[in-house]
């Protein structure tokens, strides 16, 4: 069990009048892995200058590897209470950070999951989620949880160099694939890689052939299918020492 989880949650408000939140589901998290409620960040932004501010402070910052972004969102851009926060302005944030400080971060907003790629051009990240459809707030959060318990569980969190946290996420997306396509069907569920900052691809339009896996991705994920028939639900595929 680790004691902390080296992730950051940030909010924007979700309604004007009342509001819900995905902290609890992120307390209930860190107790179930760190065995602390309180072993991951949490912030709340309101406007393009206030998530710029809180993302360059956390990325200094070495309890920080990875970023979950909740907010209302579209194709171009994610809502602050006060203001809409675009594309551009997302891009350049994430490339402004330098490398090894951040390895991912997935984005809790509808249909910004179109955007992992572009961003992806020009970011130092390992790994960049999001949802390319419009989705439903507790069916994406349930999501949200199973993806984030299976991260950890399956030890993708430990990695350390770049190319072993691209391995670790592929053996773990094609493990979800298989066992919840709902995410990825429904809810548009997309991971952008890259290993070298230079290079990127999208996971599962580029690893998956109609409904195949392309030929190049065929044994990893005969790797992971026999993982799952020879082990229990909740345990997830590692090929990392623990």
């Amino acid at each position: 069990m680790t004691n902390k989880l080296d992730l950051a949650v940030i909010e924007s408000r979700w309604w004007v009048d009342g509001n819900h939140s995905v902290r609890p589901i992120f307390d209930m998290l860190a107790g179930v892995i760190a065995g602390n409620p309180y072993s991951y960040h949490y912030e709340m932004f309101n406007n393009a200058e206030s998530i710029k501010e809180i993302v360059r402070r956390l990325a200094d910052q070495r309890d920080t590897r990875y970023l979950y972004i909740a907010a209302h969102g579209n194709e171009d851009f994610i809502c602050g209470p006060r203001e809409q926060i675009s594309r551009a302005v997302l891009r350049n944030l994430i490339a402004d950070v330098r490398p090894r400080q951040l390895h991912g971060v997935f984005f809790g907003c509808c249909l910004f999951g179109e955007q992992v790629e572009a961003l992806a051009e020009r970011a130092k990240v390992t790994w960049l989620a999001g949802y390319t459809e419009r989705v439903d707030w507790v069916h994406s959060s349930a999501m949200d949880l199973y993806f984030w318990h299976a991260f950890y569980q399956s030890g993708a969190s430990r990695a350390t160099r770049a190319p072993d946290r691209v391995t670790q996420m592929l053996l773990l997306l094609w493990a979800l694939l298989i066992r919840v396509p709902y995410m990825f069907v429904e809810l548009g569920f997309r991971v952008t890689l890259s290993s070298d900052n230079t290079s990127y691809s999208t996971f599962p339009d580029d690893y998956i052939d109609g409904s195949e896996p392309k030929d190049e991705y065929l044994a990893l994920h005969n790797l992971v299918v026999d993982f799952i028939k020879t082990n229990d639900p909740g345990t997830w595929p590692n090929t990392l020492p623990d």
